[in-house]
């Protein structure tokens, strides 16, 4: 996708001006890598969209001050079919940013959660997640191998593994490389 080169727009106040000149180059560089990066999202979307790839997969890609966020590749309710999503996690707080609750481990509860469609996500959470595509793809690759897997003969069992044991295999084997 290529953006249409905006021109800088005749100012009266020759400080801005020039200020916006210098700054022009910046936000072009910065409006290209938007673009790359939605048409990452998109291409990515309709290749896994095209596959069938229809298992779903989950992981947190970053923190924030509020809670955390994770990438994910599940259904949309809307559409009815697989999107790559961010699901937000608020943490509960009082309004001095106290919190609320706790969970056996003595974190806090995440009380509030939001899934949406990772393209329509704001810039910021866009560019962060775009470094967690890769291992999106390397997960959904393993899981995918594992169902197929699931599916073939065991020579040494009598009846294939139920999906979850095969992912919980796979994350041992994950969990040992690193």
């Amino acid at each position: 996708m290529s953006t249409v080169k905006t021109e800088v727009p005749a100012l009266n106040d020759s400080k801005i001006s020039d200020a916006l000149e210098s700054a022009d180059s910046v936000f072009d560089t910065y409006q290209n890598s938007l673009d790359r990066i939605s048409d990452d999202i998109k291409n990515l979307e309709a290749y896994l969209q095209s596959k069938g790839i229809t298992c779903e997969l989950e992981f947190p890609f970053r923190n924030t001050d509020e809670g955390y966020d994770n990438l994910a590749w599940t259904k949309d309710e809307s559409s009815n079919k697989f999107r790559l999503h961010c699901v937000f996690f608020k943490w509960a707080r009082t309004a001095d940013g106290k919190d609320l609750a706790y969970n056996e481990d003595g974190g806090s509860i995440e009380v509030f959660h939001k899934k949406t469609p990772l393209i329509q996500c704001c810039s910021s959470v866009r560019i962060e997640a775009v470094k967690s595509l890769p291992r999106l793809v390397e997960e959904l690759s393993e899981k995918v191998a594992a169902l197929n897997k699931e599916g073939q003969p065991q020579e040494d069992e009598d009846e294939p593994l139920h999906w979850t044991e095969v992912v919980k295999k796979g994350n041992q084997k994950r969990s040992e490389r690193n």
